[in-house]
């Protein structure tokens, strides 16, 4: 998701826009950020030549990322398709449909999380920080519910300057099918 034009710092939002998300989250408007989904999809769906290669890609990140089904730890990517087999198909984007298990392991995978990683790498890298991704574990949780998802990772910040680790930035992004957007918020812990 390159195109900035795709999301906003809460902090550059009205009062009464902010209002919306101030209820649900740890609420700082200069680490929170909103996106509009259909690009989120849009951009993900197009790196994948199809649902086989989104399959292939979802078994090869499942031993990277921590899965939990409604709070549920899943370990085993077999338990994974039992619990959300039987979803109906869901529209994403331009009346693009799909199963909503392909659309469950498409967010499990590692594309998902680039979105969090171009807003902390537009954020920061012009403040003399290089953005890398840690060596810990990735995590989704999939709420079948209300068909909403949170995503969860960790990045660092390297000083150009010195080629240190300085900061680590732990981002959350969350949205649900029923709404339009969705929700990136991080905090940062100084390493020493």
């Amino acid at each position: 998701m390159e195109d900035q034009d795709d999301y906003i710092f809460v902090s550059q939002l009205d009062n009464k826009e902010n209002e919306i998300f101030k209820d649900s989250i740890n609420f700082n408007p200069e680490q929170n950020v909103i996106f509009d989904l259909k690009p989120f999809f849009k951009d993900i769906m197009q790196s994948y030549k199809d649902t086989l290669n989104i399959i292939s890609q979802f078994t090869r990140d499942f031993p990277r990322i921590d899965i939990e089904i409604n709070n549920e730890s899943v370990k085993d990517v077999n338990i994974f398709v039992q619990k959300l087999l039987n979803e109906k198909p869901v529209t994403l984007y331009e009346n693009i449909q799909m199963p909503k298990i392909i659309l469950h392991m498409l967010i499990c995978c590692q594309s998902s999380f680039a979105i969090i990683y171009s807003y902390i790498s537009a954020k920061y890298n012009s403040e003399g920080y290089a953005v890398t991704s840690s060596n810990s574990k990735k995590y989704v949780c999939i709420f079948t519910d209300d068909d909403s998802y949170l995503i969860k990772t960790i990045f660092t910040l390297v000083s150009t300057e010195t080629g240190k680790i300085v900061k680590n930035i732990i981002a959350e992004m969350f949205f649900s099918l029923y709404h339009t957007y969705g929700i990136v918020q991080y905090d940062i812990v100084v390493v020493k």
